[in-house]
Order: C-alpha cells, then sequence, then structure tokens
C-alpha cells in the first residue's frame, strides 16, 4: 500500500499524518510519500500501482484524489480518497466521513472486509493534445472561473474554507471578466444512440450526486437513483449566468424540493456517453474542483466502471 499526502492540503499536518501511518501500517505494507508540485500526485500513484501496490491511499482533497485517480486508472490498484481538504465531496459521496480519522478508521475495517467498487470515470480530452480523467465533476465556463479565484488565494481558503468559495463565486460574478463569458455549442450523444445540440453560458458534467458541499450541506445538482450514473453521465446547461438563474439553481440544489431541469433557463441532458463542447472563445474549465485553464474546445467521454475503488463497509465510529 502507497499513502499519498497532499502537505498543502486544509487540514493536513503532522498530527495527522502521523496518525493515519500507524493506522494504516499496523496491519499492511505501507510506502508514504508526499506531492511537491501540481501533477505529481499521479506520478507517484502511477509509480506505486507499476511497483505492485495493491491499493493507493491520496490524503488530501479532491485534487489529491483526482491526482491518485489518473494514476492508476487502468491498474489492478484500487484507489481510497480520505479526506484532508476543504470540501471532499469524491470520498464523502462513497460514503467515507468527513472527519479524516474518522475516515480512517472506516478505511482500516474496509481494507479487513475487501469492501470496494468498480466505478465510472469520465475522461476530458482538449484542443492541444491535453487529457485527463475525472472523479465526480467536470465544470465549463462559470464555476471554473470561481475555482480559478479561489486558488489564487490559497491562504485565505485555509483561513475561511468554504467562504471563500462563496466570496469568489460573488467576485466573479461581478467581474467584468465574467459577465462577459464566451458561450458555447455542445453536441451530446447519449447511451442510446441520440444526438443532441444546445448552446449555453455555463454547464456541469456530473458522475456523481451531489455536486459539491456548503459545509455539511449537500449540493444536490440532480436526483438520481443508485447506480444509474454507471449508465452515463449527465449534462447541466445554463442558458445564462443571470443572477436569477444562478440563485434559483441554487436555492433548489440546496432544499432537494425541486429539479433543476424544471427551472426556466437550465436544461438537463441524462444518460450521456459523451459530449463535445466548443467555445465561441477559449472557455475555462476545471475537473473535480481543480482549474486546469482555457480551450477551445473540450471532449467528456464516459468511462464505465473506470476505477476500482476502497469504500466504507461500516458507519464511522461514534466515537474515536
Amino acid at each position: 500500500m502507497t499513502l499519498v499526502v497532499n502537505p498543502n492540503a486544509t487540514t493536513v499536518n503532522d498530527d495527522l499524518r502521523t496518525f493515519v501511518v500507524a493506522a494504516l501500517e499496523a496491519d499492511h505494507d505501507l510506502s508514504l510519500v508526499a506531492t511537491q508540485r501540481r501533477g505529481h500526485g499521479i506520478e507517484l500513484a502511477a509509480s506505486a500501482a507499476e511497483s505492485g501496490a495493491q491499493v493507493v491511499v491520496a490524503l488530501g482533497g479532491d485534487g489529491a484524489a483526482n491526482e491518485a485517480a489518473n494514476g492508476v486508472a487502468g491498474t489492478a490498484t484500487a484507489l481510497a480518497a480520505l479526506p484532508a481538504g476543504s470540501t471532499n465531496v469524491f470520498s464523502r459521496t462513497v460514503g467515507f466521513d468527513s472527519d479524516p480519522r474518522r475516515a480512517t478508521v472506516q478505511l482500516v475495517d474496509a481494507l479487513k472486509s475487501f469492501s470496494r467498487r468498480r466505478l465510472a470515470l469520465g475522461m476530458a480530452q482538449w484542443t492541444g493534445g491535453g487529457d485527463r480523467r475525472f472523479l465526480f465533476h467536470a465544470g465549463l465556463g462559470f464555476d471554473a472561473e470561481v475555482i480559478e479565484r479561489v486558488e489564487s488565494n490559497p491562504g485565505l481558503k485555509r483561513r475561511i474554507g468554504q467562504g471563500a468559495f462563496l466570496l469568489a463565486t460573488a467576485q466573479a460574478w461581478f467581474g467584468q471578466k465574467t459577465r462577459r463569458s464566451s458561450r458555447f455549442s455542445a453536441r451530446t450523444h447519449d447511451v442510446a444512440g441520440g444526438v443532441r445540440e444546445c448552446r449555453g453560458a455555463f454547464a456541469i458534467c456530473m458522475l456523481t450526486d451531489p455536486y459539491t458541499y456548503l459545509g455539511p450541506l449537500p449540493l444536490r445538482v440532480l436526483s438520481v437513483a443508485d447506480g444509474e450514473m454507471e449508465r452515463g453521465f449527465s449534462l447541466v446547461v445554463f442558458d445564462d449566468i443571470r443572477a436569477l438563474t444562478l440563485l434559483g439553481a441554487g436555492a433548489a440544489a440546496l432544499s432537494g424540493r425541486r429539479a433543476l431541469a424544471e427551472l426556466p433557463g437550465i436544461e438537463v441532458y441524462p444518460g450521456l456517453e459523451s459530449v463535445t463542447v466548443v467555445g465561441e472563445a477559449p472557455l475555462h474549465y476545471q475537473l473535480d474542483g481543480e482549474h486546469l485553464g482555457t480551450a477551445g474546445q473540450i471532449h467528456l467521454r464516459h468511462e464505465p466502471e473506470g476505477l476500482e475503488v476502497v469504500v466504507p463497509s461500516a458507519p464511522p465510529p461514534s466515537e474515536l
């Protein structure tokens, strides 16, 4: 087993690292490595898989989990994601507690019982020849610009956590760059062979639900049954980024009382095998909460059962 640690993640410190290492090495041959730069987790996870590691454990936020997944996808090595970032959407979605110590206890139990699932992945390819897989969502347009603002001030994110995203959302909406964001056209291909075309100003490609968390509150963009996303991803397209559209979508996602597809200015395309998005100008994009730049064209593809993931076999302990 290899433990890949992002030392810059929000809640990673010496005490947590010592706790996790002690818990895992009690019953496993454990190697510990730390990332030093963006993308380094992909290299470390791939090296671990090539060396025969049965499990790569990512200790960090969603970016750490994404990089580890890209390193082990297509190999016999499984991924385990321990939450130590500010949001931790993926680890919480598969059932781990938001507290990293409680999640570690869950992981130890899951490893003993060999509790695993094969989950779908998304693959993103963009102009210029780049490509990368994602675990739970890809954002095209507005939310990618919000994340770019958050990443430009990591100190603020450490100090106020989720408040940094709310502040960046307001700044991005009021900012002139976002208000003049380019529109895009999209061509979708569903699993039944259907083809549809649409236009929009902001889109989210969803592999899981919820889209994110605001502290303990899940932000549910879609209402999906367990396993539904294994048959294809969903694309949520916003026709505009007016305040009423965004606030209405946020309220619906937090309350869960109304589907986004019922709201004016929003279309949902479920059961997709792939989608190609072409921007009128270079389009900002993010994968699993990490801003990766801009591109004129982005192609997203569904990869069913693309990754083996360690999942909890029991709820988190009531006391630690």
